[in-house]
């Protein structure tokens, strides 16, 4: 297993993941997501985003 790559290399000056590009999530952001404690108030388009967006990381 890989070591997993420190937030200051992962993230733009805002705060955005590199994988995140095409979206306005910041890196907190998306991980209360993974967490799913921000999941219920998201919309359903939202929630759909997310879970493909994490699909598509697992199968890099």
């Amino acid at each position: 297993m890989l070591c997993p790559t420190p937030p200051e290399k992962l993230c733009d000056a805002r705060g955005r993941p590199y994988f995140l590009w095409d979206n306005e999530l910041t890196l907190a952001e998306f991980l209360a997501l993974l967490r799913g404690s921000a999941i219920r108030a998201l919309s359903p388009e939202l929630v759909d985003f997310t879970q493909g967006l994490v699909t598509r990381l697992l199968r890099a």
